[in-house]
């Protein structure tokens, strides 16, 4: 793409991979391949880790303040904890908060720019697939805290 920064085409790349990565532990996690689905989740982890480091280096370099700065603390965390989970999910937010941000900068240099029904189905289609996303975590976490519950015990 001629006249696009790198960085505006790294977060819908970024949006992409984390999400398939994090869509193929799901399928794993279901097939009840959790050694698979781990593995997934970690990769979507360290993908998402190595663009933050990467935004985060770039907006020290150039004396920016950065809230990238928290997506590496949760995105270093998440694994540390045993959460791989969790930061493939971190990894997603970030990816797509980084393609919305590239789609408004692009939109931002073009004169006189604006929505078109297109930007509008799209973005729905980024805020759904978050919404599915974080349902997915809400139904997972549930899922995990009821295991705590004993046996007849009521939550």
């Amino acid at each position: 793409m001629a006249g696009v920064p790198a960085q505006d085409r790294a977060g819908p790349l970024l949006l992409v991979v984390s999400t398939a990565l994090l869509a193929a532990g799901g399928v794993a996690w279901w097939l009840e391949a959790a050694p698979l689905a781990d593995g997934a989740w970690l990769a979507g982890t360290l993908v998402g880790l190595v663009f933050a480091l990467g935004t985060t280096a770039r907006a020290l370099h150039e004396r920016r303040p950065t809230v990238d700065v928290i997506a590496v603390l949760a995105l270093v965390g998440a694994p540390a904890v045993g959460e791989p989970f969790a930061g493939a999910v971190i990894a997603v937010m970030l990816a797509s908060g980084q393609a919305l941000e590239a789609r408004a900068s692009a939109r931002a240099r073009l004169p006189d720019a604006e929505a078109t029904a297109d930007d509008v189905v799209e973005l729905r289609r980024v805020l759904y697939g978050l919404y599915a996303v974080l349902r997915l975590h809400d139904a997972l976490e549930r899922e995990s805290a009821a295991a705590l519950v004993p046996h007849g015990a009521t939550p």
